[in-house]
């Protein structure tokens, strides 16, 4: 039974492919996991205001009900690409 890490990264305002790549290396590193990370457009989008930014920013976080299906591994454990 195989074990691994799946991460979403959906760029938008925010850079989610780089840091999805950052945490691919931190979890490969500490966890000695494999890690896909899932890349492409969402479908759904919309903005949202954080606490430290003066403006909203792009949130695309639709496709993350097809993680059983996106993932190659029979256990999954999912992670935000900012987490």
């Amino acid at each position: 039974m195989t074990t691994g890490v799946l991460i979403y990264a959906t760029d938008g305002d925010i850079n989610y492919t780089k840091l999805a790549t950052y945490a691919s290396f931190c979890v490969e590193k500490h966890l000695n996991l494999p890690v896909t990370i899932v890349q492409g457009n969402s479908s759904v989008t919309s903005r949202r205001n954080w606490a430290d930014c003066e403006t909203s920013v792009l949130w695309k976080n639709s496709g993350r009900y097809n993680a059983v299906h996106d993932s190659p591994y029979d256990k999954t454990i999912l992670l935000d690409a900012d987490f």
